[in-house]
């Protein structure tokens, strides 16, 4: 009953989930398949003209599987039996919006900073095999990688040098809130160096305005910061195709439950929401991260 509201809540006001690619009601342990061979590797197989032998190319396709399976995420809310029979509004209603709430923000929250571990693994994991940009902070907190990251040489580098040019015309920057301030927040001589216009709004969570060509997208979740000096690293931005390099399974859509049974000798009634969903990285040079390395 509650699946479409649920899932034009969702489309509404999700961000990575939104730009992945994400496939919903799979069934199974499905494991993402996908060719890693890079942008570049595709250009070897010419021999040359008007010779006596045209021998062609053996090019074996770099092949790998990523086992992906159901994490579970299943918020839940009681109310007694007197409030509903009692209220003079629809307190049914009121839990299930809540709730709804909670799914979206859970899921959005995994794809964007989930660990891996009882949750999907977020884009903002810290990953070896994309390219990455670099920069050292002066210490050990949040507020200082981001004045370390969200500078104009990182930001340029992150566009310029590690995205493959093949990725220009698809690619789109995912900012945390903080780094989004930061990077609104450059000037030069005192005035901004990226001024937001509204010519470019895809997603209704899209901010209003491109950086160095390319939609920018807001999200207010992010890993726990790690705070490990010296070893330490942290993810504050991410640039590329997402469809190409990220992937979102979702299992048997989104769903409510109404339980009178359970509680019923306390009087009162279980409502729960229920998904079960994961995620991963897959075509990883199609990605750029700015990664932040603690003092």
């Amino acid at each position: 009953l509650y699946d479409d509201g649920i899932l034009k809540y969702l489309d509404a006001n999700t961000v990575v989930r939104n730009l992945a690619d994400i496939r919903m009601g799979v069934q199974g342990y499905p494991t993402l398949r996908y060719n890693t061979m890079a942008t570049n590797d595709y250009q070897s197989a010419w021999t040359p003209p008007d010779t006596a032998s045209t021998n062609r190319t053996l090019i074996a396709p770099a092949f790998a599987e990523v086992p992906i399976s159901p994490v579970p995420c299943l918020p839940a809310t009681q109310v007694s039996q007197q409030l509903i029979r009692q209220a003079n509004f629809d307190v049914e209603a009121e839990v299930m919006d809540a709730l709804q709430r909670q799914l979206a923000k859970n899921l959005e929250w995994g794809y964007v900073g989930g660990s891996g571990t009882n949750a999907p693994t977020g884009i903002f994991t810290v990953n070896a095999n994309v390219n990455i940009t670099t920069a050292t902070s002066t210490g050990t907190t949040r507020a200082l990688a981001i004045t370390a990251g969200i500078t104009l040489d990182k930001l340029t580098e992150m566009r310029y040098t590690k995205l493959p040019a093949a990725y220009w015309g698809s690619a789109a920057w995912i900012l945390p809130q903080d780094a989004y301030a930061a990077l609104a927040g450059l000037k030069a001589n005192n005035v901004p160096l990226f001024v937001p216009s509204s010519d470019y709004q895809v997603l209704q969570n899209a901010a209003p305005f491109t950086l160095m060509g390319l939609p920018v997208y807001v999200t207010e979740y992010l890993p726990a910061h790690v705070a490990t000096a010296s070893t330490g690293k942290n993810v504050v931005a991410v640039l590329g195709n997402i469809s190409e390099g990220f992937s979102i399974r979702e299992w048997g859509g989104v769903g409510m439950i109404r339980d009178e049974i359970t509680a019923a000798s306390s009087a009162r009634v279980i409502f729960q929401g229920m998904t079960f969903a994961n995620s991963a990285f897959t075509r990883v040079k199609s990605l750029v991260q700015l990664q932040v390395t603690n003092a």
